[in-house]
């Protein structure tokens, strides 16, 4: 008896879909469409079909954690970390373009002395360690809040990675689609050529001989010529 209540237990898991995916269907979607277009009441059975407003004051709650929509990264100070290197401008307005390409080169700079401060910093932690060892928890610190600022700097990239892989991805189809077009083109090239060298049937006593399976050069010239064509 212990196995069906282990079954039923596990099986409630996996709740069942909320009954509201039944109304998307095609027709029920070109409906609201239309009712959005003329500015129109939704009826309430439709309401479902009708995507919510974004957040008022731009969160939202997944899993217990607050987000916010725009998903712009803090900076260091205000997750109570220490920033050891100065803040590059905000990403907004097309006037900061200047700027914010500026701060890209200014960003590989530190970038670098942080790696190097890594490095300097570990030797010293080796020298600590052998000295005494009880020392040695704020250099940890210092060197682990290096780690912190990289994983920073680092992930002020993100947004340029996401652009520059989304226009490799649109270049990438751009160039099979043109591909696909120049082997089409190559295609009815080889098809026009071999039509234009087909005989032209221009009496009714070669097509009675054709239709006898008389063996005529013109018939036979034709067979070939499809038969390189299939």
């Amino acid at each position: 008896m212990a196995a069906p209540q282990e079954d039923s237990a596990f099986s409630e898991l996996f709740p069942a879909p909320p009954p509201f995916w039944q109304l998307f269907t095609q027709e029920n979607v070109d409906t609201v469409k239309d009712l959005q277009r003329e500015g129109e009441d939704i009826p309430q059975d439709l309401i479902p079909l009708v995507p919510p407003p974004p957040p008022a004051d731009g969160k939202y709650v997944v899993f217990s954690g607050n987000y916010d929509i725009h998903n712009t990264l803090p900076p260091l100070e205000e997750i109570g970390l220490t920033n050891l290197f100065p803040s590059g401008p905000k990403e907004s307005g097309d006037t900061q373009d200047k700027a914010q390409s500026d701060w890209s080169v200014d960003r590989a700079v530190h970038l670098q002395r942080a790696i190097r401060s890594i490095l300097v910093n570990f030797l010293e932690l080796v020298g600590i360690f052998s000295q005494d060892a009880t020392q040695a928890w704020n250099k940890w610190a210092d060197i682990e809040n290096l780690f912190i600022n990289v994983l920073h700097i680092v992930n002020e990239y993100r947004p340029h990675q996401a652009r520059q892989s989304l226009i490799e991805i649109l270049e990438g189809q751009v160039e099979t689609r043109k591909a696909q077009i120049q082997s089409v083109k190559k295609m009815r090239e080889t098809v026009d050529a071999i039509t234009s060298a087909l005989p032209q049937v221009a009496t009714t006593n070669e097509l009675d001989q054709m239709a006898n399976g008389t063996s005529s050069k013109a018939f036979v010239a034709a067979r070939s010529d499809w038969g390189d064509l299939d």
